[in-house]
């Protein structure tokens, strides 16, 4: 697969934990996670989010990794700002570990009028979006519908935010935030780990190709 992805606002992540279940151990990851457990297997399990912006001091590029942190992003309008123009923010999931993983995200976009997503097809193309719960408890998650192998990223969920050409500049109070929250576990061959984890497991895995379906 082809490799790039960065993200926006409030993101929150964590570090690796076992999930233990009789003789087996899983590996899993998610945001609200933050203890680290030894296990019997020898390797990392481990994944983070990439953030790549571009930022104006540096007058570069600038990659940010985020796995057992919170992060704030504050919209900062360039001095030559005009309407019609986007604020590079890149986003993207990368497994740093040496397992491979099943990967869901949660991705809440919460932006002012007058502010767009750029570049988020591939949402639609590679991830399958089920609502879990039911009403005021449900929670949207988006599922990977591809093995993300140890040492690889997927490909970007979020490439910028556009200023709508009717923006009516920089003097404008803007309220932008993005959430997003990531939740890994271990391939396992029965996968009883992502059913244990997730509360749901694939349908059908072929190669590197997974199936979600909503129940």
């Amino acid at each position: 697969m082809n490799k790039n992805k960065k993200m926006y606002s409030a993101l929150a992540m964590t570090a690796a934990v076992a999930l233990m279940t009789g003789a087996f151990a899983w590996l899993t990851q998610e945001a609200d996670v933050t203890n680290r457990f030894a296990t019997p297997y020898e390797g990392r399990f481990d994944a983070q989010i990439v953030e790549t912006v571009f930022d104006e001091e540096e007058n570069d590029d600038v990659t940010q990794y985020y796995n057992d942190t919170e992060n704030v992003w504050e919209l900062v309008v360039p001095d030559q700002f005009k309407p019609g123009d986007s604020i590079k923010k890149e986003v993207r999931f990368e497994n740093t570990g040496t397992y491979d993983q099943l990967v869901r995200i949660q991705f809440n976009p919460d932006l002012a009028e007058g502010l767009s997503l750029v570049g988020t097809g591939a949402l639609d193309e590679q991830w399958t979006y089920i609502v879990e719960g039911e009403g005021d408890e449900g929670v949207g998650y988006y599922y990977y519908n591809f093995i993300l192998e140890d040492g690889e990223d997927t490909d970007m969920i979020l490439e910028a935010i556009k200023f709508e050409e009717d923006f009516v500049g920089p003097n404008v109070n803007l309220d932008a935030s993005i959430f997003i929250k990531l939740e890994t576990v271990q391939l396992s061959d029965d996968n009883v780990a992502a059913q244990e984890v997730f509360g749901r497991a694939p349908l059908d895995i072929n190669g590197l190709n997974v199936s979600w379906i909503a129940r």
